[in-house]
């Protein structure tokens, strides 16, 4: 009997956090695995996975091949997508929030001008035209990808079987994937009919967020037993990746924030996203109650290039421990901080006076749908902050309990990741559920 395989496709470190438990699960199934990984982390991603089973090729080399294939697809997503694909792509399409210099900013102007591809048509216009020609350049007719990975060229050879596992809430509706999937694997009902009405695919099924499996599924919280509350800011934005509007934006939330636990009598923790900057939030320490927490990937010169060991989110787990609240805005922490059973108090300014321009950043179709759709925001109208909280009287922490358990039984429909992987991982996926519109 012919031995099952597939390649499983790791741009950045951080699909590798992806893919882990799937690639420990294909194994323990006698599958023969593959992994096409990029040169700067093969050697890292070896000695993490450490399975003499696993055999390991050099992604870089693969994609140095096809070089002409690569700017094809890109030259044409560009010139061929419309603006109105998605919020998202729109800013970028009329550079509303990053200016574009080079060779990206040359093809965004002329895309003002060029014919456009119908918004369901453009992934398989892209995967036919760049697809001509090719042959699959991996060992396998099974290729397992996450999605918004950097190999869409690579992703086209008619001989090929392409499984696209979504790796974040956000990706269905940033910009078209560039390439058809056989397969895609989405976090829950919600976004999986995202992908369907953006991306196109026809044969999508609910998975697991695998993003949030620690918070799910290892992180216990004890209760905070000091008298004074402690609450926690979870920042998005960094200068060294972000855009400029979001880093300011957040800069006013965190000095508002500073004013606010003063007058209530709480102590305020900032932390800032992993990919940061040490010193990025000293501006803030000047104030005796507010204390900021350590950067963990602070070196890394791509903002996807990290990765999370069992240790390293026991510490940025362990952040939690003596946490009342966590207040979010606009990160992504603000669901796992939900799925580990934290109070989360949601923020919805656009109405607000100070934040006129947040709107740039709430009307993202994931957080505008999924964020800040709910009850129980603090969503301030005409005033700022401040003055909001401070007159308004609410139960904050009742409103962000009941937040948080809303968001909870949105996000997951299987227990735990290896629920979700004996589901839905196998040579045929045929005990996955599929949606269908």
């Amino acid at each position: 009997m012919k031995q099952d395989s597939v390649t499983i496709v790791i741009d950045y470190k951080i699909y590798l956090y992806l893919f882990e438990p799937i690639i420990k699960y294909l194994l323990s199934k006698h599958v023969r695995v593959y992994i096409a990984a990029s040169s700067d982390i093969l050697v890292e991603i070896k000695d993490i996975l450490a399975d003499e089973d696993i055999i390991f090729i050099n992604l870089s080399e693969i994609k140095s091949k096809n070089k002409l294939r690569f700017y094809i697809h890109r030259v044409l997503l560009t010139l061929c997508t419309r603006e109105d694909f998605s919020f998202q792509y729109k800013k970028k399409r009329q550079q509303t929030t990053k200016k574009y210099k080079g060779m990206q900013g040359a093809l965004l102007r002329i895309a003002r001008f060029t014919p456009k591809i119908a918004n369901k048509k453009i992934n398989s216009f892209l995967h036919k035209i760049v697809g001509i020609g090719f042959k699959n350049p991996f060992p396998t007719k099974k290729i397992m990808v996450g999605s918004l990975n950097a190999s869409a060229e690579l992703l086209t050879a008619k001989s090929q079987e392409v499984i696209t596992i979504m790796e974040s809430w956000d990706h269905p509706v940033k910009h078209p994937n560039g390439y058809v999937s056989n397969v895609v694997l989405g976090w829950n009902k919600s976004l999986c009919e995202d992908w369907i009405e953006t991306q196109s695919d026809k044969n999508v099924k609910i998975f697991h967020p695998m993003k949030l499996r620690y918070a799910h599924e290892k992180y216990i919280r004890n209760l905070p037993q000091a008298k004074r509350k402690k609450v926690m800011y979870a920042v998005s934005s960094t200068a060294k990746f972000s855009i400029e509007v979001l880093v300011e934006i957040e800069k006013k939330i965190i000095l508002e924030l500073i004013e606010i636990t003063k007058e209530l009598g709480w102590d305020l923790l900032i932390k800032p996203r992993p990919n940061g900057m040490d010193g990025e939030f000293d501006f803030a320490l000047k104030d005796s109650h507010v204390s900021v927490s350590s950067v963990s990937h602070g070196k890394i010169s791509n903002p996807a290039n990290y990765y999370y060991s069992d240790e390293e989110n026991d510490k940025r787990f362990s952040l939690l421990d003596d946490i009342d609240l966590v207040i979010n805005a606009f990160t992504t922490f603000g669901l796992d901080a939900a799925v580990a059973g934290l109070p989360v108090l949601q923020l919805d300014l656009r109405q607000a006076i100070g934040f006129e321009s947040s709107y740039l950043i709430y009307n993202n179709y994931h957080i505008d749908k999924y964020l800040i759709n709910k009850e129980n925001l603090i969503k301030p109208v005409g005033q700022t902050l401040i003055k909001y909280i401070s007159n308004s009287k609410l139960d904050l922490f009742n409103m962000a309990s009941n937040y948080s358990h809303d968001l909870r039984s949105w996000l997951y429909l299987y227990p735990s990741s290896s629920d979700a992987i004996n589901e839905c991982i196998g040579p045929e996926f045929n005990n996955a559920k599929e949606i269908k519109k």
